[in-house]
Formats: structure tokens, sequence, C-alpha cells
């Protein structure tokens, strides 16, 4: 290996292969040494240790799937070698669907992983509702210093108890006491070593089954999937269409890049609208779908990753419709899976008119209006609340299967990628287009999945500049999103099928700057002139960026390897005493931090202080990820990293290095519409320590530093 082999990217998946080639070059692949060992080795072309021995943490916690698990470790080279033949110099001989198929059997295969599998022992399970083929337990876990667990209503889970694996759903999490709330269509028998496990391998199951089905016909030179899969994106076809309705025009017109990306939707067969945070993507997005909707004999297909991301679409759809379309009949649009929206349960017009729906959804109002009462007495864990949470959750189910009749009749069908790909109804159905939303997380197996069956139109919606794909086998099948797989990236942006949208209405324009040179070559226009009280209020009044300097913090390692920093926890935490404060205030408060870790000791204080109901539905907590696709009047963004406990070789986290760095914190700061706090050390941003993290990060560290002051 030469000079021009050394990578030019901290990106986790490009150093990892430069890692593989090199300890193939050196004839050690299958030897086992030490991190440092293998960081003189790998990356000596580096001067300075500490920079190679961080180089080497991002390969292999960047990659973990591939190495021993030791303190002193190897390459599994046979792993390595299934899953990137083309690093050993072997001709990759697999078809497009073969290779698909074996990155998704990669993938299952590490979710089974036990590191990668959330086990948490169960120390005592009681049954609170015992009725037949529905029961309804409660179980007290033991959970680690520093885990947040991600249990959510309605999500699948097993149930391990001696031999017997029982399939459950979660109805309730109670996160202080660590007391999970779930129902079982079988009665549990309970040993002393039950264990609850949340498992991730569904969803890959469905979508292998489905590319399984797909490879085994060939799909048609004549839908617009097809030149995904050649790779001919940029020969884009005309599509014929009627007329729709002139308003739409009104809606986007003041506004010409929304506007392009509009008649481009409507007239062209694929279509890439590039939507950085606050340029109204779901402004443009609902104007696309009402014209799509208006167009006769046309049926169109909206996907987002989440529910709530579903609901946020489906609303601003409902908003132009109550305007425009008062008298919108029924079975012209349908929700399907299940929605938590007061609001999309109250329209008629999204679900059948027979007396059995009616009455599922008279149940499912009046159940959440109960459960309201017993939060606001702030009895939300006792027994009978978590029981109307189960029945609320039966009848949510209910209602779904009673109304998916409607996908086959409806024109416009609004669900989740996953149960896009689950659900039989909806995966057979022929749609003339196909919207998917937040699309910088979808990478081409899934693409496959929802667009095999699509004759006229794809329409990819999201911004490459954030968050990728996630996945835990890593292969670039997997990793590597829509955007990247059309040759689309910050360096190339001429594709004849993107669309920028270039206004951005959402944030101050002081928080506009600090993303858009890095992030967008200085294209946003900031347009957002409103003045938010926020601003001019304490902590830090008449700033747009505060930083809350915390000089005394030290970074802590949780057994689960996360971090935590205690001094800049209680500092968010006395920020949020003072917003609890000022009690006319409606102002929505979130508060971001990279790490797990830090997520649930944030938790942990924010629940002892025991804020009134309206403040802490005003508050959210979470990490990067569980925030993209969100915003909030005011971000809290707790960074976390400054010097260790113990020692002197303190440094970024892996986290913040490379490209994912990068990503991370234009996810973090673009929350914000009105005023962003970051709480750190400055100092320890301004020396950078650790050397993993990028030119365009540290140039982001520094507009922070030096915005902190800057006025409105």
């Amino acid at each position: 290996m030469n000079i021009s082999d050394i990578p030019h990217s901290n990106e986790p998946l490009s150093l990892f292969e430069y890692s593989v080639r090199k300890v193939i070059s050196l004839g050690l692949m299958g030897e086992t040494k030490s991190h440092q060992e293998w960081a003189n080795l790998i990356f000596n072309y580096e001067n300075k240790a500490f920079v190679r021995v961080e180089l080497m943490s991002i390969v292999k916690h960047g990659n973990p799937a591939y190495f021993s698990e030791d303190l002193q470790y190897r390459f599994l080279d046979e792993k390595i070698k299934a899953n990137f033949p083309y690093l050993f110099g072997i001709k990759e001989e697999l078809s497009l669907f073969d290779q698909i198929l074996h990155a998704l059997d990669a993938e299952y295969k590490e979710q089974k992983d036990p590191r990668n599998r959330k086990i948490y022992k169960v120390l005592d399970c009681i049954a609170i509702s015992s009725q037949e083929s529905s029961y309804v337990y409660k179980a007290h876990l033991f959970v680690e210093e520093g885990d947040d667990p991600h249990f959510t209503e309605g999500m699948p889970l097993d149930f391990c108890s001696a031999e017997t694996i029982y399939p459950c759903e979660v109805v309730e999490y109670d996160y202080v006491n660590a007391n999970l709330f779930f129902s079982s269509t079988r009665q549990i028998f309970v040993s002393n070593k039950s264990r609850v496990v949340s498992d991730a391998t569904m969803n890959t199951i469905a979508l292998m089954n489905l590319i399984k089905e797909i490879s085994e016909r060939n799909i048609e030179e004549t839908i617009p999937l097809h030149k995904f899969l050649n790779h001919t994106t940029k020969n884009l076809d005309n599509v014929k269409h009627l007329q729709y309705s002139s308003y739409l025009d009104d809606f986007l017109s003041r506004d010409q890049s929304q506007y392009e990306a509009f008649k481009a939707s409507i007239d062209k067969d694929i279509t890439f609208i590039w939507g950085p945070p606050g340029t109204g993507k779901s402004y443009t997005l609902s104007a696309i779908i009402m014209a799509l909707y208006q167009m006769k004999g046309e049926r169109t297909a909206v996907c987002c990753l989440s529910n709530v991301a579903v609901d946020q679409l489906l609303n601003k759809v409902v908003d132009i419709i109550e305007v425009h379309e008062p008298n919108m009949s029924i079975g012209e649009f349908y929700r399907s899976g299940r929605s938590h929206d007061e609001n999309l349960i109250n329209k008629d017009f999204l679900y059948p008119d027979d007396s059995k729906a009616k009455l599922m959804r008279l149940k499912i109002r009046r159940y959440e209006v109960l459960i309201e009462k017993y939060k606001k007495d702030n009895k939300q864990f006792v027994d009978e609340a978590i029981l109307l949470k189960a029945k609320l959750k039966d009848v949510r189910e209910e209602l779904k299967e009673h109304t998916d009749y409607l996908i086959s009749q409806v024109k416009v069908v609004f669900s989740t990628i996953s149960n896009f790909v689950i659900n039989t109804r909806l995966k057979d159905s022929d749609f003339d287009n196909l919207i998917v939303d937040e699309a910088s997380m979808l990478a081409l197996p899934q693409l496959i999945a929802l667009a095999r069956n699509v004759k006229k139109r794809i329409i990819l919606v999201g911004d490459f500049q954030q968050l990728s794909p996630i996945t835990v086998a890593g292969v670039p099948i997997l990793r590597n999103n829509v955007f990247r797989l059309c040759g689309i990236d910050i360096s190339h942006t001429e594709h004849p099928a993107l669309h920028q949208l270039l206004n951005q209405r959402r944030s101050n324009p002081k928080l506009v700057d600090v993303i858009n040179r890095p992030f967008y070559a200085g294209r946003l226009i900031a347009r957002n002139c409103k003045y938010s009280p926020i601003v001019a209020r304490a902590p830090y009044s008449g700033n747009v960026i505060g930083m809350q300097s915390i000089v005394d913090g030290k970074v802590r390692f949780t057994r689960g390897g996360t971090r935590q920093n205690t001094a800049n926890a209680k500092a968010v935490i006395d920020l949020l005493d003072i917003y609890s404060q000022q009690e006319e205030e409606t102002f929505s408060i979130g508060v971001i931090t990279p790490y797990t870790g830090q997520v649930a000791l944030l938790k942990a204080l924010f629940i002892e202080k025991s804020y009134n109901l309206d403040f802490q539905d005003r508050v959210k907590i979470g990490t990067v990820h569980t925030f993209q696709g969100s915003e909030c009047d005011l971000i809290i963004f707790d960074m976390v990293d400054s010097w260790f406990e113990k020692g002197k070789n303190s440094y970024f986290g892996k986290i913040y290095a490379g490209e994912q760095g990068e990503q991370l914190l234009n996810v973090a700061i673009s929350r914000a519409r009105h005023k962003l706090i970051v709480v750190c050390n400055p100092d320890y941003l301004k020396k950078c320590p650790g050397g993993v993290v990028t030119d365009k990060t540290i140039s982001i560290f520094n507009q922070l530093l030096a915005a902190r002051w800057t006025q409105v």
C-alpha cells in the first residue's frame, strides 16, 4: 500500500476498508494483537500515538461485528470475507438481489448476537389482569447503570421463561421504577431465570422474505424502480397527468424552490427533494400529495420511518383538506397502522362509515380521557391506568385490522415503512406513486420493497447531510442511503432529478448561519423574521445561542461503555428549573445528547424534580437519533464530552468522529426554532483532543464558541 491509499475521511466504513486492506497486505489477518499494536501497525502514517489509537477505536467500535471481543483481538477474516469480498480482491459473482439477501442475512445474524440484543433480567413478575386470551403483566427489570431502555407502546418483545418464549407487546414502561407492563395472549409461567428480550429481527425477517419473493420475478423495465437497479436515474421520463386544482400553485407560489420541486414531482418519473431542516419539506409534500390525489385513477403510497412522522405529515395534509376540500368523502385517504394522534382519530373521512368503526373510535377517545385523568392525578402507573392502556392498545389494533380492507380502495395510503413491508394488503397492492419522507435513512432493500409495484412516480424526500440508515452489520448496501446510491452527495448535486429547498423558515437566522456553509454550501436563505420572547428571557437574555460553561465536568464510562457527565446533567436540570418557573410560557423544549448513558441520567434527574404535568409534556429528552425530523422552540444540547475522571488521555468519543459526527451536530443544532443552549466545556471544544473530529466539525465548534455572545 502507498500514500494514495491513505483514507481522506474518518468515516467508519472508509477507515474499516483501509484497515482490512492494510492487515491483508501485512499478512496479519487472523493474528491477535492489542488495540495499541493494531493502531501502530495500521495507522503508522499518523505521527501522534493518541490519534492512531482513536482511529483504531473508530474502526473497531464502528464495525464491532468484525472483531473478536477480547482486550487483545483479531479481525474476523471469514466474516469480513463473506460480507466484504472486494477487500480480498474477490470479484462479486452474486446478482444484486443475492447481494441484498446476503447483506440482510448478515444483519439478522448480528441482530441476534448477544452483543446487539437488549436482554433484561426479570427480578419479579406478576399478573395484574388475567382474562381469556388477554393477560397483562408487570415485570420489575434489572437495568444496568447508564442503560436507557427503549420500550414504546405496541413494541414487540419476547418474555423468556425456562425453555419457553412468549411473544408479547409493551403496554407501558415506568422509567423511575424499571417496571415494564406488557400484554400476552397466553398465560406466562414465570421462572427464576426469566428474561425480557427486545427483538429487532422482525422487520429484517419480513424484508428478507419480501426480497426473496421479488427476486423470483423480473422487475419490469417500464417502472421507475428499474432505473435505480440499473443506475440510470438520470434518464428522466415525463409523466402525463390530468390537471390539479389551481389553489395548489398559489399554495407554493411564494417559494420558487418549493414550486420547482412540486412541479418536478408531478411531471417526472423520479424526483429527489433535498429538504434541509426548516425549508418546508412537509409543506411541499402535502401539496404534492393533494395534487396526486386529484388525478383521477391514480393511487399513492406515502411512507415515513416512524408513526410520529406519519401522523405529522398527515396532519399537514388534513390542514389543506379542511380549508380547500371540506366535504372530503369517506374512503379517499387512509392511515394504515396504529395512530396515536387524537386529531386524526377524530377525522371521519379517514375511516369507514360503519357502526363497528365508530364504536371502536368512541372507545379510543373514552379510554384516552380516562388515562389523561390518571396522569393529572399523578397515578399513571396504578393498575387501573395500565389496564386502560392495555385495552386502548387492543382497540387500536382492532380498528387497524377492521379498516385495513380500505387499502385496496383508497386513493392515498399513509404508512410507516415497516408496516408497509409487514402488512400483506399493503405490500401486495399496486400504486401509481410512491413518496418516502426522511429518505436519507432509506437503503436500497427498503426502496425495492416499497417501489416494486409502483408504476409512475418515485418521490424521495430527505436530507443526505443528516443521519444515514441504521445497521449493525455495516455492509455497504445497507449503510448507504438512496441518495448516495444514485451518486448524490454534497460534492455532487448536479443530478437532474435533484431539487433543493432553499428558504429556511424554521429557525432564527443566527442558528441557520451555523449550519449553512458547512452543510449546505451557503445556499440556505434564512426567512424566519419572527421574534420569540424565549430569546429575551433568561438565561442568556437576548442571545440566540448560549453556552453553559461547565469547567469542572468529568466524563465517566458506564458498564455498557457509554458516557455520562454528572456536572453537565445537573447544569441541564438547572436550566430546566429556570424555565419551569415561567408558568405563563408554553414553548417546547428539547434536551438532546449523543449518549444513551447521559439520556438515562438526565431522565432520572428530570423525574426526581416532579415538575408539573404541563411542563413535563413540553420537555422531550433523547438522543440525536430520536430527534431527527422533530423541532422545538428551545434546544438544550448536552455535548457530554470533557476531561475524563481518571487519566490524562481524554479524547472525543467516536460518535463525534468523521461524517457521522458532522451529521450528528447538524441534526442537534437544526432542531431549534428560536434558541440553542450548548452545555459543554468551552476549553475542551477549543482543544478538540483526540484528533478524530473532522475540520468541518471543528469549524462548527468554533462557530458555536463565537456565536454564544451574539445578540438578536
